[in-house]
């Protein structure tokens, strides 16, 4: 088996990329973290939840939760608002 795979088609985690990941998460997009170590970005994912590094701020798309996330989210649950309502729009309104 070549050095660093640890079956086929699949590359072990260097010391390196660990380091960069760790040094470059979360302030960096997953998407621009996966260019700049030739990895997917489902790999990118992966390997911050084995490292810890996984906070549960982070949302699929690469942004950070704010407050005003929160509130608005709890807003809607509290006021039982259909998902259909929710979906696409902002706390303030716009329609993403």
């Amino acid at each position: 088996m070549p050095k660093g795979s640890s079956r086929k088609g699949v590359r072990r985690w260097t010391a390196e990329e660990d380091e960069t990941l760790a040094d470059c998460w979360p302030s960096m997009p997953a998407k621009d973290i996966a260019k700049l170590i030739d990895r997917s970005i489902p790999a990118i994912w992966g390997r911050v939840k084995s490292l810890g590094l996984f906070s549960g701020e982070r949302m699929g798309d690469d942004r950070i939760w704010t407050m005003a996330d929160d509130k608005a989210l709890s807003r809607m649950i509290a006021a039982r608002v259909p998902m259909a309502h929710q979906r696409n729009v902002c706390t303030n309104g716009v329609r993403l």
